[in-house]
């Protein structure tokens, strides 16, 4: 009977450790969406500082990030 205790505190420690992993694999990709985000914000910011697309269109193309954003 003393092998089961080894077995259940391994497995144990796998189960912990994977969960760590899941959760800062997700932290990591929230991460990386926002960062892809702001940048196309900027881009289009800069673009419209630009003088390549008016006020119209950069509410426009902004308001359609804002939806992919929160449809994603």
């Amino acid at each position: 009977m003393h092998w089961g205790w080894w077995v259940f505190w391994i497995v144990l420690l796998l189960v912990v450790l994977w969960a760590f992993w899941r959760l800062y694999a997700e932290r990591s990709e929230t991460r990386r969406e926002a960062a892809g985000a702001m940048r196309a914000e900027e881009a289009l910011r800069e673009r419209f500082a630009r003088g390549e697309i008016d006020e119209e269109e950069l509410t426009r193309r902004l308001k359609a990030l804002e939806l992919s954003r929160r449809s994603a």
